[in-house]
């Protein structure tokens, strides 16, 4: 007598190899209670009772979610840099700047340390400007005018019309700062007409 296969252990009949064997199989009620699909939140066992298994009801206020939840696909890093990488460069391209601030990421690089922060960040227009020109610029001045004292300089004025018709002065320095040459708005002032 041959010994009995794993699969004969559990109840198939192999000799016939029908289907109809296999399907009565998996319908069984066992097979059905313990067997939960991807993305449904439970097995039909556990949709019957509402409390975690051994779970004493004292304890029931702390009771754990069984949801069942889909993994999102595993994305590779060189696609994720990729796809970060066409993200800046369209962004540039919209905006029509020039690409040479691509490889100028410590702004982004920086940001992205604080993510909660960062999704909280809105800024329009004209509070760009209200904070460049009232809140940061205090700041950036006294740094620059420090390193302005420490060598030679040149100033550059540029003036421009604002959307309101406004005639806007801005005064640039452009310096020498770790051996690259370093570009900076002095100070922004409108001109009466």
């Amino acid at each position: 007598m041959l010994p009995r296969s794993p699969v004969r252990q559990t109840g198939i009949c192999c000799a016939h190899s029908s289907h109809e064997v296999f399907k009565a199989h998996v319908k069984v009620k066992a097979r059905k209670d313990n067997f939960a699909l991807p993305g449904t939140s439970q097995t039909a066992a556990q949709e019957k009772s509402s409390s975690t298994y051994g779970l004493h009801p004292m304890f029931s206020s702390a009771e754990i979610s069984m949801e069942t939840h889909i993994p999102r696909p595993l994305i590779l890093l060189i696609d994720r840099v990729a796809n970060s990488e066409a993200m800046l460069l369209s962004f540039l391209a919209e905006k029509s700047l020039s690409f040479s601030l691509a490889p100028d990421l410590q702004l982004i690089k920086g940001m992205s340390h604080d993510k909660k922060a960062l999704n909280l960040i809105t800024i329009h227009r004209t509070s760009a400007s209200y904070k460049s020109r009232f809140g940061v610029s205090k700041t950036i001045k006294k740094n620059v005018v420090e390193y302005l004292k420490e060598g030679k300089f040149s100033l550059n004025i540029a003036e421009s019309t604002s959307s309101s018709n406004e005639k806007v002065v801005t005064v640039l320095v452009n310096y020498f700062k770790n051996e690259k040459i370093v570009t900076e708005s002095l100070q922004s002032f409108s001109m009466c007409q």
